[in-house]
């Protein structure tokens, strides 16, 4: 049977403004930042939210600590929701994927609080977005190059890694949150061979993001902020009535082509693209068959 899969567009960033220094008005002129690697324990290069991360402040005299505290606000919950890298003195997500079936791990209530957002938007999506899907992840992510292009995985390994995969109903019983005592403990599976490994994936991207934006609201000046250019979220000073952000919509079939212009004033707003990472089938038109 042939399946379609509906397009959702990337998103680009077209235009800020800045704030003059003696008036509420603004410029046709933006700063941007971009957020560059940081190092796991090992010494490893590691992108924050594997992804380009920026900002773009709109007043000279606020961005400096913007910035700072972008940047260390993104860094910090990259390192605690990584589920690939350890860093020094800290319990994150692979350190409880590491401790599965064995003890509870003491972890951030930051990790404490996303595991419980996790689990519940789960349930309300009935498992569409599902934060124990790390094993499946992991039988595509070697294969996601130009060498292994429609090349599907064993299905064997398939098998093996959805038995990993918790249901809604087990996801509380396996991922045992203890917030009295601030730990996690990841429980062991008995049908799973391999391991239960939470993944949040993008999920954990637009989180940060949403934590970014509260910390910075303090500044009271206008500011975007972007991951991957598929997650943005704007703010716009009550004050600021001649400021506005502006982003393109991306055509799927021709990614130097803009099929429109949005303003997105005090608004939060994420898309994918199906030209990126497909992986079976073909794209006919922006569509994606299998």
């Amino acid at each position: 049977m042939k399946k379609i899969l509906l397009i959702l567009l990337t998103i680009i960033l077209l235009s800020g403004c800045t704030e003059s220094e003696n008036s509420n008005t603004y410029t046709p002129h933006k700063q941007t930042t971009y957020l560059g690697v940081i190092t796991d324990k090992y010494g490893d290069m590691v992108i924050p939210l594997n992804t380009d991360v920026f900002i773009i402040t709109t007043n000279d005299k606020t961005k400096d600590e913007m910035i700072k505290d972008f940047n260390n606000t993104v860094v910090n919950y990259h390192k605690l929701f990584d589920s690939h890298h350890d860093y020094e003195n800290i319990n994150n997500i692979k350190t409880i994927n590491d401790n599965y079936g064995k003890e509870a791990v003491k972890v951030d209530k930051e990790i404490i609080e996303i595991l419980k957002s996790a689990i519940k938007i789960s349930n309300e999506t009935d498992g569409y977005f599902n934060p124990t899907m790390g094993s499946i992840s992991d039988v595509w992510k070697d294969l996601f190059n130009e060498a292994h292009i429609n090349s599907d995985p064993d299905p064997l390994e398939v098998e093996s890694a959805m038995a990993c995969v918790l249901s809604n109903d087990e996801l509380s019983e396996y991922i045992v949150i203890d917030e009295t005592n601030s730990t996690v403990e990841l429980k062991k599976l008995d049908r799973c061979s391999s391991g239960v490994e939470i993944d949040l994936g993008a999920y954990s991207k637009g989180y940060v993001l949403d934590k970014a934006y509260e910390s910075l609201l303090k500044f009271e000046s206008g500011f975007m902020l972007s991951a991957g250019s598929s997650s943005i979220i704007t703010y716009v000073p009550d004050n600021a009535i001649d400021l506005h952000f502006s982003i393109g919509i991306t055509n799927p079939n021709n990614t130097s082509d803009m099929l429109e212009a949005l303003q997105v004033d005090n608004k939060a707003i994420s898309s994918s693209g199906d030209y990126q990472q497909y992986f079976t089938g073909e794209r006919i038109d922006g569509m994606f068959g299998a």
